[in-house]
């Protein structure tokens, strides 16, 4: 059974976004992209052990949902984090006709998910973005908050699954 947490920002705005928790809660990805992006492309950034374990059955997932979906698998590690890697994920963005209302989700760690949130932020002024925390410092620290960036060391370009 899956638990759904709202977190509230502060500051007298009403904004807010769900956390969902729970055992076997990445089957439920397609349809919460479906409930709130229906018809839109889905562009799935992780890291290469990443991929490994969970790519191939979340693809198969939104693809049967009727998602059109791209897997960009970035190199695992902190160096990753980079200006490079960045350039090779929006250019991959950028080829595969990402639009407004493209979803960009992060299925990963802290580093996929700083590197694909700036990245979420950054191209077309914006689309939205989706956190798919894998480790536990992913699930209780980076993915809550909306704190994204990259760093200056280089990393090496991504590969398309």
């Amino acid at each position: 059974m899956n638990e759904k947490l709202l977190v509230r920002l502060p500051a007298g705005n009403d904004r807010r976004y769900p956390v969902l928790i729970g055992a076997g809660a990445l089957h439920e990805l397609p349809a919460l992209l479906l409930r709130q992006w229906r018809g839109r492309s889905v562009f799935v950034v992780t890291d290469e052990n990443v991929g490994r374990l969970y790519g191939r059955a979340v693809m198969h997932d939104l693809h049967r949902a009727g998602l059109d979906a791209l897997l960009i698998d970035i190199p695992a590690g902190e160096k990753s984090k980079s200006i490079d890697v960045y350039y090779a994920v929006i250019t991959a963005l950028l080829e595969n006709n990402v639009r407004r209302g493209s979803v960009v989700v992060a299925l990963g760690g802290g580093v996929v998910g700083d590197l694909a949130g700036f990245t979420a932020a950054t191209v077309l002024r914006g689309v939205p973005f989706v956190q798919v925390p894998t480790t536990l410092l992913a699930q209780v620290d980076s993915s809550v908050g909306g704190k994204v960036g990259i760093g200056p060391n280089s990393g090496t370009a991504w590969r398309r699954s």
